[in-house]
């Protein structure tokens, strides 16, 4: 469903984030959970609660989310270059490119 608000009153940012909060996908599980298939029709979707802040808090919480959101994708993206990096360092080792030896010697010293 394609959602248009009135951004006098409403932050789609906000409405984004809210709608992907565990609170309101608790209550869409509810109500969907009612058919026989995963589907929520337009008369249940406007049965389902949203609580709106203030518009400035609403655009403060989005503002703050999408600064979480980039820190993560920051945070996944230096896991997946660390992931890489060690599986090329395991790979140069155990092909012999790399000799093993002196890492040993420094150990023993």
């Amino acid at each position: 469903t394609y959602y248009r608000t009135n951004e006098s009153f409403l932050d789609a940012d906000f409405l984004y984030a809210y709608m992907n909060s565990e609170l309101y996908q608790v209550q869409l599980a509810r109500v969907s959970a009612q058919s026989t298939r995963a589907y929520v029709g337009l008369l249940q979707q406007k049965q389902l609660r949203c609580m709106v802040p203030s518009s400035p808090e609403q655009k403060r919480i989005a503002e703050l989310l999408r600064g979480f959101e980039a820190l993560q994708r920051a945070e996944r993206e230096a896991l997946a270059k660390s992931k890489s990096i060690k599986s090329a360092l395991m790979q140069d080792l155990l092909t012999g490119r790399v000799s093993v030896a002196p890492l040993l010697e420094g150990k023993a010293a």
